[in-house]
């Protein structure tokens, strides 16, 4: 935070140095690097919140979030939002990063694949579920062979041999 005071201390400086004076071009100078570094900490420190944001998983109800606004988070969006007006307006500089943004892209694009590969795993196991709890095979069929027949046996095999050990590893509390 000190080092964001420094360009506040060069202009009071610079306030005071007589234009004509030797160090008044390098003050301004100094003034402008700051400016500048101060620029792209903001920008740097955007970054990592937006890296951080996406990388942490919660799950947070309306109220929840509503619950986690107070004074200090509405001053800090309020400062972003001035300073990116600003920038919009050309009045401060704006650091781009293509780099950084073209993989901020390519990580939105990524966690909402991710987010459709959850719910779509979801759907899956609840309708597997749905399946497995379904048991055709203790009906009493007085067809004594053919389709309906085959698939009856398949059915009690699958159920007597592979699904206790799919449920009990993937649904019943394995994994």
């Amino acid at each position: 935070q000190r080092i964001m005071r420094y360009p506040l201390l060069l202009k009071h400086i610079l306030e005071t140095v007589p234009s004509n004076d030797v160090s008044y071009s390098s003050l301004q100078r100094a003034l402008v690097a700051m400016e500048e570094l101060n620029c792209n900490i903001n920008e740097f420190k955007r970054y990592k919140e937006v890296a951080t944001r996406y990388t942490k998983v919660e799950e947070l109800s309306l109220m929840d979030r509503l619950s986690r606004i107070n004074k200090h988070t509405i001053s800090k969006k309020t400062t972003r939002l001035s300073q990116r007006l600003k920038q919009e307006a050309g009045l401060a500089q704006r650091t781009e990063n293509k780099e950084y943004d073209a993989l901020v892209d390519k990580f939105q694009d990524l966690s909402l694949q991710v987010t459709h590969l959850k719910e779509n795993l979801d759907t899956y196991l609840k309708n597997l579920e749905v399946f497995l709890s379904a048991t055709p095979h203790t009906c009493e069929l007085h067809i004594t062979d053919g389709p309906v027949q085959q698939h009856h046996c398949f059915v009690e095999s699958l159920h007597q041999t592979i699904f206790p050990e799919f449920v009990s590893d993937h649904i019943g509390g394995g994994a």
